[in-house]
């Protein structure tokens, strides 16, 4: 005649600091096969925190092991590291119904990874910056003015979430001319093996020379970037 395996409820404890919310408690059958689908019976622990209470009815005759499985990593697979057995010292014990006077503790499991949102490798998330400047400047004695600095700066910046951000700027001066390249654009990039791809949501651009309005220009656009 079937019985419980425990009147009244057995306390199920989880490892220090874990929880045993969601826990599949399994009363194993076992054979030589495995566990007898057909006398196995299973129960879900629906309580929070760090203990419950719980039975599990509509057992048969017999011995079983009793088998605890928290899916850890989220993967809905049954794995061997997610496991805890009933046994003193971790030794499997077999439980004949009804039982009682005992605490099914949890083995710790281990967590799933955290999942990360980066469509780029995480050494290439942070500022990168290239830069030069002319050490030779030029100097109107008439006026004692400077001429505005010759030299260039390209940064990009990529953020872990896969989004980036690339301003440049060259500028060139020659006696009392100057001209100037501005470009900005931001979007998105990814990694296809050694080639790392941009893809611009804006991009902006603008030309200026101080001698030449001809030269002055401004537009937006947008297009696809290919970096090794």
């Amino acid at each position: 005649m079937p019985s419980s395996v425990i009147p009244p409820a057995l306390p199920v404890v989880a490892w220090a600091g874990g929880s045993v919310v969601g826990a599949l408690i399994i009363a194993c059958f076992p054979t030589d096969a495995g566990c007898d689908e057909a006398l196995t019976r299973t129960v879900t622990i629906s309580g929070t925190g760090a203990s419950a209470l719980f039975n599990i009815e509509g057992l048969a005759d017999g011995s079983y092991l009793l088998i605890a499985w928290q899916d850890g990593n989220g993967n809905g697979d049954m794995e061997e590291a997610e496991l805890s057995i009933f046994g003193p010292g971790g030794e499997p014990t077999l439980l004949t119904p009804p039982t009682g006077g005992i605490t099914f503790t949890l083995n710790a499991v281990p967590a799933a990874a955290a999942p990360t949102s980066s469509a780029i490798p995480a050494a290439i998330t942070g500022g990168w910056f290239q830069g030069s400047s002319s050490p030779m400047h030029y100097y109107d004695p008439s006026n004692g003015a400077w001429a505005p600095p010759t030299g260039s700066g390209f940064r990009y910046t990529f953020a872990p979430d896969g989004s980036y951000e690339y301003s440049g700027i060259l500028q060139s001066s020659t006696f009392g001319c100057t001209s100037t390249l501005f470009s900005y654009h931001r979007g998105s990039a990814a990694v296809n093996g050694q080639v790392l791809m941009l893809v611009p949501e804006s991009e902006m651009f603008r030309s200026q020379d101080s001698c030449n309005v001809g030269f002055d220009n401004a537009f937006t656009q947008r297009n696809t970037k290919f970096m090794t």
